[in-house]
């Protein structure tokens, strides 16, 4: 990501998944947090996925449990 709009590209993808109670997008750190209300029905999969319909590459750094934060750098994947 380069610019303020590429990140916020990538939390509008994120923030539509439903169960995603908040989301922070820096391109600055080149990462995304998503805290979820439900760890059982919701996987980082459909993160990345999400991450991955807007252009770029998503790849899960950490996963904290029982709230279920998750953390992912996002990287571009050359379109855009």
């Amino acid at each position: 990501m380069s610019c303020e709009a590429c990140a916020t590209l990538v939390q509008k993808a994120l923030s539509k998944i439903p169960g995603v109670d908040h989301c922070t997008v820096s391109y600055d750190a080149a990462e995304a947090n998503c805290v979820v209300n439900s760890a059982g029905s919701l996987g980082s999969e459909l993160l990345v996925r999400a991450v991955e319909t807007v252009g770029y590459m998503g790849t899960q750094t950490s996963l904290n449990e029982p709230s279920f934060s998750a953390r992912f750098a996002v990287s571009s994947t050359g379109g855009f």
